[in-house]
């Protein structure tokens, strides 16, 4: 991942605001996956759910109940086209565990169109530019600014060889901005991966995630009505990455001179300093 890249978009999104300071004993949890990552999607969407461990207990309980007898769930791999009914069924048993255990959605998204569309003006910068780095960003920034400033948060990712050296780089460089650490100094993002499938709090966050794209693409689809009950009231923490900021990233990122592969480990006050924006 490009140092450049991820400096604009802290320069776009800004670092959030002041917020009271509650001590707590732990860190929130986040479990997180992703849906359509690909340029070509129309949608990209990076979607899980935030809360305590004692929350994601009493979920771990529920989920193994609303799985029946199935070992775990995969939205790809269900069978859509010949077994609709039971999918149905399965998926209005587990879309309502999350709301019921208190646990919170969170989301990022860039839309397809968006993202091509600036980078053909930005072309040295296709290389260094990617749909899901881009969704994540918001996410994992709006997440923070949710709590407040003295609670951390655990953000999960099932292992993806593609981004495992971003995440270490985007933690280390989250910590050095004052917004994102503790006031006793700890860093309020940490990021961990986990083998694929080792946790059905990551199938929710697959669920989310892929609920959220077919919807998106076409609400009244029986792909989006039979997971709909995932959103419920549809309330959620995150932002879309609107065509204007990825812009704006795409122009902070050549502003600073240095598109090329590097390590994310250089001074982001000035960009942080130059935009306002995503505070209140």
């Amino acid at each position: 991942m490009s140092a450049s890249l991820w400096h604009g978009i802290l320069g776009v999104l800004g670092t959030g605001r002041e917020i009271g300071w509650i001590a707590v004993v732990e860190p929130h949890k986040a479990y997180i996956d992703e849906s359509d990552i690909h340029d070509n999607a129309q949608w990209c969407f990076v979607a899980g759910h935030l809360g305590t461990e004692e929350q994601w207990k009493e979920f771990d309980g529920k989920w193994r109940e609303g799985l029946g007898n199935r070992k775990s769930l995969h939205m790809k791999e269900l069978r859509w086209n010949s077994k609709p009914e039971r999918i149905e069924r399965l998926l209005g048993r587990l879309g309502p565990i999350p709301d019921s255990c208190k646990l919170e959605r969170i989301f990022g998204s860039v839309k397809g169109s968006h993202y091509l569309d600036v980078l053909t003006q930005y072309p040295e910068l296709q290389r260094n530019f990617d749909p899901y780095m881009l969704a994540l960003y918001p996410c994992v920034m709006q997440t923070l600014r949710h709590l407040p400033r003295s609670e951390r948060v655990l953000f999960t990712f099932e292992e993806n060889l593609k981004y495992s050296d971003s995440f270490p780089r985007i933690q280390s460089s989250l910590a050095k901005e004052p917004d994102f650490v503790t006031p006793s100094g700890e860093p309020r993002a940490i990021f961990v991966t986990v083998p694929k499938g080792a946790t059905p709090r990551t199938e929710a966050a697959d669920y989310l995630a892929f609920e959220m794209g077919q919807f998106q693409k076409d609400k009244d689809s029986f792909k989006a009505q039979a997971g709909v009950s995932i959103l419920g009231d549809h309330w959620m923490i995150g932002k879309q990455m609107p065509r204007a900021d990825i812009r704006g990233v795409c122009e902070k990122t050549l502003a600073m001179g240095r598109v090329r592969e590097a390590r994310i480990n250089s001074d982001i006050k000035e960009l942080i300093r130059l935009s306002k924006m995503g505070r209140p």
